[in-house]
């Protein structure tokens, strides 16, 4: 199957969104280097997801991240997995389930992961693909600009 997600990533008064379609069978790993693409930015930070919502259920403390070890830590208090192992149809069962995707963890991009629909792979259609978008995405390394008052938003001309 065919999921179409729709990414946002809210910043200050607008929200940047991808909508993109790929196979269920990808693992988070993939779905990492397909959000590098479709923001454009260069894999130069840390990241992880978050699930939030599974089978239409809140969840808590669920963690898919690059290096899922497990080490005997008494602080570590979530459920954590391998992105490499984890496939988006483990976790992205019903519409509206949602997972966070945090990039670079200094500029704190955190990126809203819906599933809006399963659809059947159409005949030609290569995956993953964009179907809509809207604005560009912020440069690499420029949330500090945001938050110490050097850039304003509209200082940026970030129309798609």
């Amino acid at each position: 199957m065919i999921y179409e997600l729709k990414i946002t990533l809210r910043l200050l008064d607008e929200s940047v969104f991808r909508k993109i379609q790929v196979d269920g069978r990808i693992t988070f790993y993939d779905l990492h280097h397909i959000l590098q693409i479709a923001f454009d930015w260069d894999n130069y930070h840390l990241h992880d997801f978050s699930v939030t919502k599974t089978n239409g259920t809140r969840v808590e403390d669920v963690s898919i991240t690059p290096n899922s070890e497990k080490e005997d830590n008494f602080f570590i208090m979530n459920d954590e997995y391998d992105e490499k192992k984890e496939k988006i149809s483990d976790w992205f069962k019903m519409a509206k389930d949602t997972v966070i995707y945090t990039y670079d963890f200094g500029d704190d991009w955190r990126h809203e992961i819906t599933l809006l629909k399963k659809i059947k792979p159409e005949k030609g259609v290569k995956y993953p693909h964009c179907v809509d978008a809207e604005y560009l995405a912020p440069e690499e390394d420029s949330g500090g600009q945001f938050c110490l008052g050097e850039a304003e938003p509209e200082d940026i001309d970030r129309k798609w």
